[in-house]
């Protein structure tokens, strides 16, 4: 599955981009013709840093997501004959913005 949609960006008071992908499978993202990145995980949502290639004016963020050679076998989670073998994401797509001031690794030691 190959999903494409352009917008502008106007940037203002947001310093970083993050897109965030729910409950999905295997993707990779493609911001105009840069690729981003790849993601593989079914535990956590894909969340794709994107402040260096969203600049100001239009851009094309395209998301392909690929089922094939997905290991489905044995497992009554990813089983070919139960519904949660989708196709897709089936969960949020946002692009977030946020200030300057984030926090990315934060560790707390008790």
């Amino acid at each position: 599955m190959v999903s494409k949609r352009s917008g502008n960006i106007r940037r203002r008071y947001t310093s970083a981009y993050f897109l965030y992908l729910e409950r999905t499978r295997v993707t990779k993202l493609w911001i105009d013709d840069l690729l981003i990145g790849t993601q593989n995980s079914l535990c956590t949502p894909y969340i794709y840093e994107v402040s260096s290639a969203l600049t100001p004016g239009k851009h094309t963020l395209t998301i392909c997501v690929d089922n094939t050679n997905y290991p489905t076998k044995g497992g009554h989670l990813t089983s070919e004959n139960t519904q949660t073998n989708w196709n897709g994401i089936t969960g949020k797509i946002e692009l977030r913005f946020f200030n300057k001031q984030l926090f990315k690794n934060i560790m707390l030691f008790l």
